[in-house]
């Protein structure tokens, strides 16, 4: 165990320390900015480098070296080695080993009895790690410390202006990441206390990737105040149709993928469009929820439940549209979450059998995330990019189960209206409980692509007997004792969910 005097041993060589760092710096700060000056820090990388190999080259030691900065440091190389192009168990390995020095850094630096902005940045860097580590919760229980000393600073009560300083920056990280990892858990978030900013920032026009982002934020925060049973349908749509107008105030390239002339461009729009249309959908599934199904069937609830289908459609088509051009969708929990659960609750409720544009998305979320699989579960995806949590191997094994049932069921109705056909099946047989899940969604896809007009019949959804579909959704993403082969064989049809 190295101690404080000898912990800087754990750092790789020159070259790799800047490898990792563009790595991080193209990566993850491009989509979610943590340091409030990257390019400051970038520049005592750099002289530590020079240090280093001057000392290296007179066998000299660090006579004195900063061990919150090499905390800041550590953090990053294990961001950096999550988009090293080697495989899954390398680079989790090699992100671990960065990961544990970091945080014994932060030890010896007494940072809970000393909060300081770098172990602030610190622990901003490491929540992000312990997401992509597949270790959602570990990243969410560590940010009520992050938020405790960020708050300890006193940089939530900086006054805001334009631009923005670096304290108002480093709290927009803290409530960008509190915000949108507490949406997923479907928890309130730490910080409450989100900032309106300037103007400028808030209303546009063209406004800029992260611009965007701070507005998103801002519209999450007035959904996270009025979550509750007492807030009216109204409210919520308010709330996911300003969210979804954040889009018209926004750079060209951001509204429009014919104007993005790069690929960081084309990156930009995708993640913009799926974690937009993310939160407003997932704000929106209150409509989908059985109690509030089964009490209240005002024309608000509807809209809500109409607007929540198009914004998790956009979203698993922006996480699609993104997989081939971005490490992001492949390596990020965050945007895994986003697309794989966008698809799953528009299987729970019935659109995989009423929607060909769902039924063709999901299909294609199952080719990219099944690519490549074998059953030790290490590597899969696009050029086996791609790892799940165990939560999202269920969440892909119901989808999975979802789609080949629903999509069986909708080609059968199809050939018992297809006049060609010289047989009527009057039922379509359960499947065994030991049926192999059928291979290629790609393949079934063909020939269900046309359906009689009561399959497009939007009361025609899924009936889950005593649970809604995003009860179902939580057990299945957080319940690993659920049993999933079960979702086969759900009567789809007789009795409608209403919407």
């Amino acid at each position: 165990m190295l101690g404080p005097d000898r912990i800087h041993e754990g750092l790789p060589s020159n070259r790799e320390i800047i490898r990792l760092f563009q790595n991080f710096k193209a990566q993850l700060h491009t989509f979610t900015p943590i340091l409030s000056d990257i390019n400051q820090f970038e520049k005592q990388v750099c002289d530590f480098i020079d240090q280093r190999f001057s000392l290296k080259s007179t066998n000299q030691t660090f006579n004195k070296l900063s061990i919150l900065w090499l905390s800041l440091l550590y953090s990053i190389l294990a961001s950096g080695s999550q988009f090293k192009d080697v495989p899954h168990v390398q680079r989790t390995s090699e992100s671990i080993r960065y990961l544990h020095y970091s945080f014994r850094c932060l030890s010896y630096a007494d940072f809970l009895v000393h909060p300081t902005i770098e172990s602030l940045e610190t622990l901003l860097v490491l929540g992000n790690v312990l997401q992509n580590l597949m270790k959602p919760q570990a990243a969410w229980i560590l940010l009520g410390t992050t938020s405790r000393i960020a708050q300890s600073l006193g940089i939530h009560r900086t006054s805001l202006g334009e631009p923005l300083s670096r304290d108002k920056k480093l709290w927009l990280s803290v409530i960008w990441q509190d915000s949108l990892l507490s949406l997923s858990f479907d928890r309130l978030p730490t910080t409450t206390e989100v900032p309106r900013s300037s103007e400028r920032t808030l209303s546009g026009p063209g406004l800029t990737y992260v611009e965007a982002m701070y507005a998103l934020l801002w519209g999450a925060g007035r959904a996270f105040s009025i979550k509750s049973n007492d807030s009216s349908y109204a409210e919520v749509l308010d709330i996911v149709n300003d969210i979804s107008a954040i889009h018209g105030k926004t750079q060209l390239h951001l509204r429009s993928v014919e104007d993005c002339d790069t690929i960081q461009q084309r990156c930009e729009h995708h993640a913009l469009q799926l974690h937009t249309s993310f939160v407003a959908g997932w704000f929106s599934t209150r409509a989908f929820r059985r109690n509030e199904c089964l009490n209240d069937q005002d024309q608000a609830r509807s809209q809500l439940a109409a607007a929540g289908k198009e914004c998790l459609t956009r979203s698993l088509e922006a996480y699609l549209k993104l997989c081939p051009i971005s490490l992001q969708a492949s390596r990020s929990w965050a945007f895994i979450h986003n697309g794989l659960s966008s698809a799953l609750v528009l299987g729970l409720i019935g659109e995989t059998k009423t929607n060909p544009k769902v039924r063709r998305l999901q299909g294609a979320l199952i080719d990219t995330l099944s690519n490549g699989f074998d059953n030790t579960g290490a590597d899969r995806g696009i050029d086996g990019d791609i790892f799940l949590s165990p939560h999202h191997e269920r969440a892909l094994m119901a989808l999975k189960n979802l789609f080949n049932e629903q999509t069986s069921r909708t080609q059968a109705v199809t050939e018992r209206h297809d006049i060609s056909s010289p047989v009527f099946p009057s039922e379509v047989p359960h499947e065994s409980a030991n049926t192999t899940l059928i291979a290629s969604p790609r393949e079934q896809l063909e020939g269900t692509i046309n359906h009689p007009e009561e399959s497009q019949d939007p009361a025609v959804l899924t009936d889950f007997s005593d649970i809604g579909p995003m009860e179902m959704f939580d057990s299945i993403i957080w319940d690993p004792n659920i049993d999933l082969n079960g979702l086969q064989y759900m009567n789809t049809i007789t009795q409608p969910w209403n919407f």
